[in-house]
């Protein structure tokens, strides 16, 4: 497991994530669609404003997204950021 903060391309080794209980869903579902569809290579999971969001992938060879730089720089992020 990778956790990289976004702005800073900086590893962390803990973090702690509060949901609601829509966010939660969210993250089952998306979690759930990464499993079992090979196809699709990523996922958001986003506050209702999308002022926060969390970017997820599975890595390895099974979805070939050994990845050699952050995730965004290959995918893009589905939002725009408040602070950039």
């Amino acid at each position: 497991m990778k956790i990289i903060e976004r702005l800073s391309e900086r590893e962390l080794d803990a973090v702690g994530i509060e949901l609601t209980e829509d966010e939660a869903r969210q993250l089952v579902y998306s979690v759930t669609s990464l499993i079992t569809d090979p196809s699709n290579d990523h996922e958001h999971v986003s506050q209702d404003d999308y002022q926060v969001e969390l970017t997820i992938w599975i890595s390895g060879e099974r979805k070939n997204t050994t990845l050699d730089g952050p995730v965004w720089r290959k995918i893009g992020t589905a939002y725009p950021i408040a602070d950039e």
